[in-house]
């Protein structure tokens, strides 16, 4: 993952040795650490994707009845699969 772009803006040496956890929510917040470089991450909700969840936050319809925190793990690794 190329983050040249980014390096001037962004400490991506110390983003890519922090571990952050996140508890609940935070969707588009934890794919944005990952698009700054953060390669080690804990997401702990023990909430399923519902029907009215796409609309408002990060999801697609198809996700309905997963667990977030594992359709976040799946978002995560298509950015970066070294996560």
């Amino acid at each position: 993952m190329n983050l040249d772009r980014i390096s001037t803006t962004v400490d991506v040496d110390r983003m890519q040795q922090v571990h952050v956890t996140v508890v609940g929510g935070a969707i588009g917040l934890t794919q944005d650490l990952v698009h700054c470089g953060l390669r080690s991450l804990t997401h702990v909700d023990f909430d399923r994707v519902d029907a009215s969840n796409p609309a408002r936050q990060d999801f697609n319809s198809t996700d309905v009845g997963r667990y977030k925190a594992e359709v976040l793990a799946d978002a995560v690794k298509r950015i970066n699969p070294e996560v």
